[in-house]
């Protein structure tokens, strides 16, 4: 999870579900107990007295602002145990849950250009760190947020999933389970077109796709049509549907 899911809660849940778990660190101020002794201190006291464990080299593309650039990551690993926070609600309380011990790696980037944030991950996990191949496997998990991103969106906006206003439970898992569907091939398709935009779009897509989207769009021919030219034509086409959907709502 992202620091979104920093939570005494989430991680009481995850031990009743005998889950591990892979989560950013939002609370840096949070008190935290380290070492043979308790030491009670802020998370953020403990950072800088972690053991180096190694460096990476990450590719990051260009963004809003920023170039593309090869960042140079520090590791660092630690141990600690998160205390129960005094404001935790009733489930908490009732629980009685004692301190919750669990692994942190600190990934930094060390010299970034002059003006550019440096990136800085602090993850909090129940998986080993006691070796470079265990602490690189927790970081690979980290990294695959950006496509759980890529695929919440194509969800929610790309499959008009919250639009639906449902209330229930079951009724909302019954939807989820048909549109998830298709957004793992509209992250398919959007990977196809990043990756091999020349490549035939009928070599990819079902004909009925092209068939459709010869319909919608009113064009002539669509056989010919390449995987990028595919992915933009059915995204401005999606656009224009959404606009009209929210201006006759």
């Amino acid at each position: 999870f992202d620091r979104g899911a920093d939570n005494f809660e989430v991680y009481c849940r995850l031990l009743d579900q005998c889950s591990d778990w892979v989560i950013r660190a939002s609370k840096l101020d949070r008190w935290v107990l380290v070492g043979p002794d308790q030491e009670q201190m802020k998370l953020r006291e403990y950072l800088p007295r972690m053991k180096t464990l190694g460096h990476y080299e990450l590719q990051l593309r260009a963004r809003a602002k920023q170039k593309a650039r090869t960042a140079t990551l520090e590791v660092r690993i630690g141990q600690v145990k998160v205390p129960q926070p005094t404001h935790v609600s009733p489930w908490v309380r009732k629980r009685k849950q004692p301190s919750i011990a669990m692994n942190v790696i600190e990934v930094v980037e060390t010299n970034p250009p002059k003006g550019v944030e440096p990136i800085r991950w602090v993850l909090l996990t129940s998986l080993p760190v006691d070796s470079w191949t265990k602490v690189w496997e927790v970081i690979g998990y980290y990294e695959q947020r950006w496509l759980i991103e890529e695929y919440h969106k194509a969800l929610k906006t790309g499959c008009n999933t919250e639009s639906h206003q449902l209330k229930t439970k079951d009724r909302l898992e019954a939807l989820v389970g048909l549109t998830s569907v298709v957004a793992i091939r509209l992250l398919q398709l959007k990977s196809f077109a990043r990756t091999n935009p020349e490549k035939k779009a009928r070599s990819v897509v079902p004909a009925v796709w092209l068939r459709m989207l010869k319909l919608a769009g009113k064009l002539s021919n669509v056989s010919d049509l390449t995987v990028g030219q595919f992915y933009r034509e059915g995204t401005r086409k999606s656009r224009i549907q959404h606009a009209r959907a929210r201006e006759s709502a």
